[in-house]
């Protein structure tokens, strides 16, 4: 299996920046992993002007040169690492504006290494921000790198190798890409993913939790019973279908005192057709259904 392919970017350019310490060692952990191919990008090489070209990338080609080049190699990798220096209680301009020079090359899993103030917390926060709105997905974990951590490495020559509570956050935040050790490409793809895909032929949307319905039973358990989900109507004024494990749909009489919300959900003639074929004892049901 060909190994995900990671990007570390430094998010700096200042001549003494504490960035590429940190992309250095963010980088020896996730080559020892063997689950990488891992490569250092330094802005410093990619020396794009403050963003002013007369459209987004998201509607029309850049003209300068760099930042082309720069879109090029975004569209390389299979997911990012940025370091992420906070100035002023905000991510580096650079950084920033490397982000706006590029959009349908993005669109993958993010991750952060934060340090200055409050280990970059409030810089990593803005750009979550950011990499959400170019259709990213950045991991719930961050690596924090605190006053005391920066010291230990300018002032005392401490590598951050050493300091074992940060080794901790890097194992955790690479292994949140995948669910844990060993992780797969394909795992960890699925992070960016914009919909889940489906076996089964239709399309459901679900707006809310609460359904109306004339008979809440007789509804819950043909809609449980044609979508094969789980009917958990056990009395009281809700009959629950279990969706998934983090959702249920409660149908309820529509003469109660619930305000019930809207919910839609959407099949097609053939694919409704297919379901009544499939479900002989449900045939009856085809010019007289339970009103949802």
């Amino acid at each position: 299996m060909s190994k995900l392919k990671l990007a570390i970017v430094i998010g700096s350019i200042r001549p003494n920046r504490f960035g590429g310490h940190a992309a250095q060692w963010i980088e020896e952990v996730a080559q020892r992993r063997g689950d990488f191919e891992v490569e250092l990008i330094d802005l410093k090489d990619y020396p794009m002007p403050l963003f002013a070209e007369e459209a987004s990338p998201l509607y029309a080609p850049s003209k300068d040169e760099v930042a082309r080049r720069w879109q090029k190699k975004v569209g390389e990798f299979d997911a990012f690492i940025f370091t992420a220096a906070e100035y002023n209680h905000g991510p580096t301009a650079v950084l920033k504006n490397a982000l706006d020079y590029a959009y349908a090359e993005w669109g993958k899993p993010v991750a952060f290494v934060g340090y200055g103030g409050v280990g970059g917390a409030r810089a990593v926060e803005q750009l979550r921000l950011h990499a959400i709105e170019l259709q990213m997905a950045p991991v719930r974990s961050a690596i924090h790198i605190l006053f005391p951590d920066y010291l230990a490495v300018i002032k005392d020559g401490k590598p951050l190798s050493e300091l074992e509570h940060l080794n901790q956050a890097a194992r955790q935040m690479l292994d949140s890409w995948h669910g844990g050790p060993p992780p797969s490409k394909q795992r960890a793809k699925r992070v960016c993913a914009r919909r889940p895909s489906r076996k089964k032929p239709m399309t459901i949307t679900l707006n809310h939790t609460i359904v109306s319905a004339r008979d809440k039973d007789a509804a819950a358990r043909f809609f449980a019973e044609i979508f094969g989900l789980r009917f958990e109507g056990l009395g009281g004024h809700f009959a629950p279908v279990r969706v998934n494990d983090t959702l249920t749909l409660d149908f309820a009489d529509a003469k109660g005192t619930i305000a019930s919300q809207h919910y839609a959900f959407h099949v097609n003639d053939a694919e409704f057709d297919a379901i009544l074929q499939r479900e002989g004892r449900w045939a009856h049901l085809r010019k007289r259904t339970p009103e949802l």
